[in-house]
């Protein structure tokens, strides 16, 4: 991290070099940190995930959270919470620090009304509040189904279960499915 070079400065005039002079100099470094998400990252995480921040290359450091809680040292820490979280090293040369905004997200609870008249039951969905969240009619409690009716508004039904479901994605592949309702 210290580095004491020696070099030497002439004039040039004319292509005649002048006499040299020795300039010494001590170049300090700080420590070169960087943050990573064990993965790779994501716009944002499913609510009930954890997530693997750790240092590039592999050095230990202190963990906190943007309320300077000290979340341990080391060379990777879990978090489950929405947050900036910093990872200070510390060397002979100085300090250097690195900083990552890690989101979760939960999808919400749909709301749908329903109108049941002559056996067809005409089923209506609300709005997400988030325009990052979509709702889904879905016919079975397992489905991930996102094609023209499961987002139908309103859906009219003869028979069987219906359930709603809502689903998060933004950017990167993030992705979170809500429970389905009935």
């Amino acid at each position: 991290c210290t580095s004491d070079e020696t070099y030497y400065v002439a004039a040039l005039c004319d292509g005649t070099e002048g006499t040299r002079r020795v300039v010494n100099f001590t170049l300090n470094t700080t420590p070169a940190l960087q943050i990573n998400v064990q993965g790779g990252a994501q716009e944002f995480y499913c609510e009930g995930e954890s997530v693997v921040l750790q240092s590039s290359d592999g050095s230990s450091g202190q963990w906190t959270n943007s309320s300077g809680i000290d979340l341990g040292s080391g060379s990777f820490v879990t978090v489950t919470t929405s947050d900036t979280y910093t990872l200070t090293g510390t060397s002979t040369c100085g300090t250097g620090t690195d900083n990552i905004d890690i989101v979760f997200k939960a999808p919400t609870l749909p709301s749908v009304s329903a109108v049941t008249e002559c056996g067809q039951a005409t089923v209506t969905k609300g709005t997400p509040q988030d325009n990052d969240e979509k709702w889904f009619w879905q016919f079975n409690d397992q489905s991930q189904d996102t094609d023209s009716i499961n987002r139908a508004n309103p859906l009219i039904i003869n028979s069987g279960p219906l359930y709603i479901r809502s689903r998060v994605s933004g950017f990167g592949g993030a992705e979170c499915w809500g429970p389905p309702i009935a």
